[in-house]
């Protein structure tokens, strides 16, 4: 043994009953002597870096879907390579630019070729990471959206960078007017990179969008991404059904009742009010009338979605909504009823306007979804006002008033016929844009006119079910055929004592305030359309609900200024 020998140390430590005893040292020789080699200490978890990696797969997958044009708005937004955190989308966005450059197609195809022969396909992680990367996005819907946020979180990294400097160059004593001058520039270099906070555009840079252009949900632009829809009846009528119905259709790209959607559209249902069975009996139904095959079946389950929260209201409902459209990604979301969610009263225009325009619309921005609000009429009218008034016409008081008429851009009421399990679905607010029509005699042949009033009815029979007895009754909503000779509109209103009601929006139309106009309040315009035909103010109180329900009249409610009204636009 020599000195250059390492001793290994045991410590024998005696009985806990013991005298303390020396430490015996028991020397052990090491033919070869070895370094000790120290582990580093782990460093300290770095803070969370603002980057989202399905940000960054979604805007690479909208590039490689749409040949192109997202890349394009991509580059005009500003987008560069240096804005993708993870190095291998990096890689892949700065390949799909050297694409556009040689004016070569923006595919899957060419990329990956592309990449084979710069040896660079197993450096962004080889053919399964792109496959991966283009199926996670079925539609390039959001690539707006996912490119602002790219840029977003590219932004934020470099202004950490630029307070990190700023802590640095303290800390080494450099010159606060130093640092301040390059940390502004910095800043100001970031500001000009960062995605704009605005979506002002110049007037003549706004397009007509194509039919079957994306951004388009039904109709001829009757219902778009961004916009809202109200379905609207009294209680018991089968709103929640035709809702669940509509629903299955437009996944189906089926026409609910004519009214025509983009493409097979899919839906998220929040409901709060049915129970299990009660979703199951009408998904049974619908499954039954329109005879669905297995695939279709597993179409529909692949598009369709029904939420029940029976607990949440107002910011918190709109919490579990959020969550809900990030999980989905929907066309259509459906809330049904909107009294279940919103936290307030729903006849108060302020609060009413709180939760539509401030809380549900924050979720669309930018627009990716149309919202469909399944909504109830008010309480019936007593005394002289429901003596006016046919049974089955109160849902002219849509609880909210004007708020929610002028925040949804179409307006369907489902409204009873005279005969019992009859009813009409009303295109009641820009009704001839939903695209519905019908076949009417011309000369030898027919023409197609435009159709605001759809006769529908409940339909009938059992279906057996096992373990039920008796089966269950159907519930599915059908056409209804009507009289050929019958008056095209609904049934007038009445007045006390079965008088046909004598006021029509088509008397005073051409004395009505213009859509362009401030409007007027009712005592002014009672004495304005007086002249025309005489009515009095209470009366012409009922003929205004009743016309905005129609479509001809827009009613403007502003806090601590009295209601006014005009023609909407688009009215005769």
């Amino acid at each position: 043994m020599n000195d250059s020998d390492e001793e290994l140390i045991i410590d024998e430590a005696p009985e806990p009953w013991a005298e303390p005893a020396p430490v015996v040292r028991v020397v052990a020789p090491r033919p070869h002597p070895a370094p000790i080699v120290r582990k580093p200490a782990p460093p300290p978890l770095p803070p969370t870096v603002p980057a989202s990696e399905e940000a960054e797969r979604h805007v690479l997958a909208c590039c490689l879907l749409d040949e192109g044009v997202s890349l394009d708005a991509a580059r005009s937004e500003g987008l560069t390579p240096e804005a993708f955190f993870l190095p291998a989308h990096r890689l892949i966005y700065h390949a799909l630019l050297d694409l556009a450059k040689a004016r070569q197609p923006v595919c899957l195809e060419v990329l990956v070729q592309h990449l084979i022969n710069r040896n660079m396909l197993e450096v962004v992680g080889g053919m399964s990471n792109l496959i991966t990367i283009t199926g996670g996005a079925p539609t390039t819907v959001y690539a707006g959206y996912f490119i602002g946020e790219v840029r977003r979180l590219a932004a934020l990294r470099e202004a950490i960078k630029v307070g990190t400097a700023m802590i640095e160059g303290a800390r080494g004593n450099a010159q606060p007017e130093e640092l301040i001058v390059r940390a502004r520039d910095d800043l100001a270099r970031i500001a000009t990179t960062a995605p704009a906070q605005t979506d002002s555009r110049p007037i003549f840079s706004y397009e007509i969008p194509p039919d079957g252009h994306a951004s388009i949900l039904l109709g001829k632009r009757y219902l778009n991404r961004g916009d809202s829809a109200v379905l609207v009846s009294t209680s018991g009528m089968g709103k929640s059904a035709m809702a669940i119905q509509m629903a299955i259709e437009l996944a189906l790209n089926r026409g609910p009742f004519g009214i025509q959607g983009n493409g097979s559209l899919s839906s998220l249902i929040v409901q709060s009010e049915d129970s299990d069975g009660d979703i199951g009996e009408v998904a049974l139904s619908i499954k039954h009338e329109l005879n669905l095959a297995a695939d279709q079946i597993a179409a529909v389950d692949s598009k369709v979605f029904v939420h029940t929260e029976r607990v949440a209201r107002g910011p918190a409902f709109i919490k579990v909504l959020k969550a809900l459209i990030a999980r989905h990604r929907p066309d259509l979301v459906w809330i049904n009823p909107l009294q279940a969610f919103i936290q307030g009263d729903v006849t108060d225009s302020k609060d009413l306007g709180e939760f539509l325009r401030e809380q549900l619309n924050s979720l669309n921005q930018p627009p990716a979804f149309g919202y469909m609000v399944v909504h109830h009429t008010t309480k019936p009218a007593t005394g002289k006002e429901r003596a006016q008034r046919l049974w089955h016409e109160v849902m002219y008081d849509m609880a909210g008033g004007a708020e929610i008429i002028n925040w949804a851009r179409a307006i369907i009421s489902l409204r009873a016929a005279e005969n019992e399990g009859e009813f009409n679905l009303v295109l009641a607010k820009r009704g001839k844009r939903a695209g519905v029509t019908r076949k009417v005699p011309q000369g030898t042949g027919w023409r197609l006119e435009p159709l605001t009033t759809i006769p529908l009815k409940h339909c009938s029979g059992f279906i057996d079910v096992p373990g039920v007895a008796g089966g269950i009754a159907k519930i599915f909503w059908e056409p209804r055929e009507v009289d050929a000779e019958a008056p095209k509109e609904r049934p007038p209103q009445r007045q006390a004592g079965g008088r046909p009601e004598k006021y029509s929006f088509e008397d005073y139309a051409n004395v009505f305030p213009k859509h362009t106009s401030d409007g007027l309040p009712i005592s002014v315009l009672q004495r304005t359309l007086s002249p025309n035909k005489p009515i009095s103010q209470g009366v012409l109180h009922n003929c205004l609900k009743r016309w905005a329900e129609q479509g001809h009249v827009e009613i403007i409610a502003e806090e601590g200024r009295p209601m006014v009204y005009r023609k909407a636009l688009g009215a005769g």
